[in-house]
């Protein structure tokens, strides 16, 4: 069960001053990857105009996929208050020395 305050923009001032700052580079770097996901998919679906039937269609398909992650992964930067809960903490220790 997700907690209550899941989908709670994280730029409200409560969750800026409890930690949030430290996740600025996450929401920053996720957003950049978002932007390229929509980049990409934007010039994919640029090849829709191929003369060849079976390439326009793979174009297509493949570049409407790439703009929906784009955007999913664009809200989800930016609109899920814990990050937390979406990325994979550090290991507690080193794991390569025994």
């Amino acid at each position: 069960m997700l907690p209550a305050d899941f989908l709670w923009p994280s730029f409200a001032l409560d969750s800026w001053h409890s930690g949030a700052k430290k996740d600025l580079a996450k929401r920053l770097w996720s957003s950049a990857t978002a932007a390229g996901f929509l980049v990409f998919g934007i010039f994919t679906l640029t090849g829709r105009h191929h003369p060849d039937p079976v390439v326009a269609e793979r174009a297509l398909g493949f570049g409407s996929t790439l703009v929906i992650a784009g955007l999913l992964a664009l809200a989800a930067s930016w609109l899920i208050a814990d990050l937390d809960a979406i990325w994979c903490r550090p290991p507690r220790r080193r794991w390569w020395r025994w």
